[in-house]
């Protein structure tokens, strides 16, 4: 025997206001008009009105067969307490996989607020931790309802943000730089490991706006080499390092108010004193040997050292859109200066002077 059907018009939509996500309506109308309602909605008699019902889940299928103009709608009808439609319908929405975590602590703090439910009740109520449950209503306290008037995509960024990455981000003190911080998450799609690597080195003194100064005193992208299951040296001796993406790196050299130059030049000195332990990458007879352990360690790009009429340095497939920021690189490397050539379509091109200039003495 099939679920009753009940007339639409009768049905209370929103008992607990715990409306969950308006994603994805449009795509469960074309599936019921394509297929129908498979699964019934969840409602209780109304206790006010006679002849009525509230719904107690069911939300996106009672608004999908709206938008189709349907008159009634597959439901289950049962006799529900207060306390028992709460937990019911709290559990089918935190539950639901379509709903993000910050959906799933308004909802939490709502049953918090609105009924006097603890923490602790809710979290026995839907089978999770306490800690769950209070990291995920942390997610609320990342920035002031003021912040949203400020910016208004403040929602939608939260809506794309995981509950771990936000108790990372209540790391950072500054609002503004927190603000950022978060859309860099989202924006780039950053894994728990990068952010943790990114607000370990933010700034806490000023706000980021744009042309401002980098949130990173200084660019440390792991001793200047990057690679997803760790460093490798000459010798086989392994150092494991974060992985941090390419796409993440120039958004960053993009942001940052220092001369890409200077961020190279930083960043592969560090690399140097990295290949110090076993060689002195600075002298002219190891440059091969630099080349080698850039091709196998790093990311940066395809590295060819040849001479012609002195040495030339060719960098393929550059993860690093800005020559400047190799040219640096290659510097802090080779302890040379070089000068940049040009650009083709396969490749940076960099000559090695003979002369070294003031900064290398």
């Amino acid at each position: 025997m099939g679920e009753p059907s009940l007339e639409i018009n009768l049905i209370e939509p929103d008992l607990f206001e715990l409306r969950g996500s308006e994603i994805g309506i449009g795509e469960l109308a074309k599936s019921f008009n394509e297929v129908g309602q498979l699964s019934p909605v969840l409602v209780r008699p109304h206790p006010q009105k006679e002849g009525s019902f509230q719904l107690v889940y069911g939300y996106r299928r009672y608004q999908a067969a709206k938008k189709l103009g349907w008159s009634s709608l597959k439901a289950e009808v049962r006799s529900l307490s207060d306390e028992d439609a709460v937990k019911i319908a709290l559990t089918e929405n935190v539950q639901r996989e379509d709903l993000s975590d910050y959906e799933k602590a308004k909802i939490i703090e709502h049953i918090h607020t609105k009924y006097g439910k603890t923490y602790e009740e809710i979290a026995s109520m839907i089978g999770k931790s306490r800690q769950w449950v209070t990291n995920h209503v942390s997610m609320l306290n990342l920035f002031p309802p003021t912040m949203s008037a400020e910016h208004p995509e403040v929602k939608s960024i939260l809506d794309r943000l995981p509950e771990h990455h936000a108790r990372i981000l209540a790391k950072v003190k500054d609002l503004d730089e927190r603000f950022y911080l978060v859309k860099l998450t989202v924006e780039e799609g950053l894994c728990v490991r990068e952010l943790e690597k990114l607000v370990g080195r933010a700034r806490v003194d000023k706000p980021i706006t744009a042309n401002a100064e980098s949130f990173l005193h200084q660019p440390d992208f792991t001793k200047g080499f990057i690679k997803q299951r760790g460093l490798i040296l000459l010798s086989g001796k392994r150092v494991r390092i974060c992985l941090v993406r390419m796409d993440t790196l120039n958004t960053l050299i993009a942001n940052l108010k220092k001369p890409p130059y200077e961020v190279g030049r930083y960043v592969g000195e560090q690399a140097a004193d990295v290949l110090r332990a076993e060689f002195e990458p600075h002298r002219r007879r190891n440059w091969r040997k630099v080349v080698a352990a850039l091709n196998s360690n790093s990311a940066w790009g395809k590295f060819t050292l040849k001479y012609q009429d002195g040495y030339v340095i060719s960098v393929e497939r550059a993860a690093i859109a800005d020559p400047e920021f190799l040219r640096g690189y290659l510097e802090g490397c080779l302890g040379a200066p070089l000068l940049y050539r040009e650009t083709t379509k396969q490749a940076h091109i960099y000559q090695v002077l003979d002369k070294p200039n003031a900064l290398f003495g």
